[in-house]
């Protein structure tokens, strides 16, 4: 709203003092009646340094009937005002004209910084617009938007005109907007970490269903591996043993016709273990061929348990929970039979005791009593079975026992089926690697054939 002063646009001529007489006040109570020669004659040019501001009565009447505030400074002191601009700062025209424009800025900093922001681009651009602020009289702080121009470009000296538009009301409502747009911001981004905390709360559900599910998976396909499947094994064996055994053709074809479905339901009941829960096979040692699948089958000798230890000769021992030793006069082939599963155990020994050139010299469900047996009994055949429960597996307890006895024969009976499973016993140095699901006579003939490494 003014001009640069001495330190800013260089030396300022001395100004020619503008007499009061006549002011543009008086020049617009002169009235419509005046002489037009007498109110030129009245009215200073804006040639004059420090003159009027304007040359015409109808420039007169616009600068004081105009709804913004305008404002004439030379060296930043108010030479001229209009009525909007009283209006507006709350100060009377006597009491602005001659005053410094510092009185009309909040503090000295925001006068310096007009200053400094205004004035040296007054010199390059014909008009400047700049928000800015103004102290009213009553200490009310005004948001205005100024308009400054050069009374005479050519000479920066000659002053300064500014517009005083009022936009309080325009800074009030932008903050209004910009307060909501925070509001609505911060609600957003609360509404998004609720969606999130809902959404990590989903993942967790589904996780912990999905977990739930499997958990009730896996105890099934335990429930049916471990349990059912074994007794149905035991149950096939069993009648396989009547068939043998039958007197009659009638009775024979009978005892096929069940083992048959017993067949039948082992294979759904394996079926529905791998379709539940995969994961069951994998910790029991099932090793499979990628792409290839992988498949299961079960056998259980089926007889008559072995006798109580009262029954044995006064020989027997025993060596550990699930483990048992007999001493008695040695037929032909020794064996020692080691599996978790006590009914595979006892089935085994059944289909093994009613053949004459073998005996069971004792059982073990684990690889640790396995390797005790073997070292006390010494047998000359160790049916091994590869999942030993927790602990040592049948393929280590292999390696250790034929490292301790190289001439005891060990044979591999497992329910797996895969090649590398098979392939993994024999390296450990098996002599021979049966499937549980294959007929009871193979079995028998593996003992008699690799017993000691010669045949019967």
């Amino acid at each position: 709203m003014s001009s640069q002063d001495s330190r800013r646009g260089g030396s300022i001529e001395p100004q020619q003092s503008v007499s009061p007489e006549p002011s543009l006040r008086q020049g617009r109570d002169t009235g419509p009646d005046a002489d037009p020669a007498a109110l030129s004659a009245a009215r200073p040019s804006l040639s004059e340094p420090g003159g009027a501001l304007v040359d015409t009565l109808g420039f007169e009447v616009l600068f004081h009937a105009s709804p913004m505030g305008i404002g004439f400074s030379v060296d930043r002191e108010l030479r001229e005002v209009n009525d909007r601009l009283c209006a507006m700062t709350g100060y009377a025209r006597e009491e602005l004209i001659g005053q410094s424009l510092r009185m009309l800025h909040p503090s000295a900093a925001a006068f310096e910084a007009i200053g400094e922001t205004v004035y040296p681009r007054l010199c390059e651009e014909p008009v400047v617009r700049v928000d800015a602020q103004l102290k009213r009289k009553d200490g009310h702080i005004l948001d205005v938007a100024l308009c400054l121009a050069l009374v005479d470009p050519k000479e920066p000296a000659r002053g300064v005109i500014a517009t005083v538009l009022d936009i309080t009301r325009r800074k009030v409502a932008e903050q209004a907007v910009a307060e909501l747009n925070r509001t609505l911001e911060a609600r957003v981004a609360e509404r998004t970490a609720e969606v999130q905390r809902q959404a990590t709360q989903l993942r967790a559900l589904a996780t912990e269903l999905t977990q739930t599910e499997q958990r009730e998976r896996k105890r099934l396909a335990t429930i049916l591996h471990d349990h059912i499947q074994q007794l149905i094994v035991a149950a096939q064996i069993q009648t396989g043993q009547l068939a043998r055994t039958a007197g009659t053709e009638a009775l024979r074809a009978a005892a096929q016709a069940v083992g048959e479905t017993l067949a039948e339901a082992l294979a759904a009941s394996r079926s529905l273990t791998v379709e539940l829960s995969p994961p069951v096979l994998q910790e029991r040692g099932l090793v499979t061929a990628p792409g290839l699948g992988a498949s299961v089958t079960l056998f259980v000798p089926g007889g008559d348990r072995l006798p109580a230890a009262a029954d044995l000769q006064a020989s027997a021992s025993r060596t550990g929970a699930g483990a048992y030793a007999v001493h008695q006069q040695a037929p032909r082939w020794r064996v020692l039979i080691v599996d978790d599963h006590r009914i595979v155990r006892e089935g085994i020994a059944g289909l093994l005791r009613v053949e004459a050139d073998i005996e069971v010299a004792g059982e073990a469900e684990t690889g640790a009593q396995a390797l005790a047996l073997a070292a006390e009994l010494k047998p000359d055949v160790i049916i091994m079975d590869i999942n030993l429960g927790t602990g040592m597996d049948g393929i280590e307890a292999t390696r250790r026992v034929l490292a301790a006895a190289p001439k005891i024969t060990v044979i591999g009976l497992s329910m797996h089926v895969d090649r590398d499973v098979a392939d993994a016993m024999l390296a450990a140095g098996a002599a021979a690697y049966l499937t549980k699901g294959g007929p009871p006579e193979d079995l028998i003939s593996a003992i008699r054939t690799h017993a000691g490494g010669r045949g019967p």
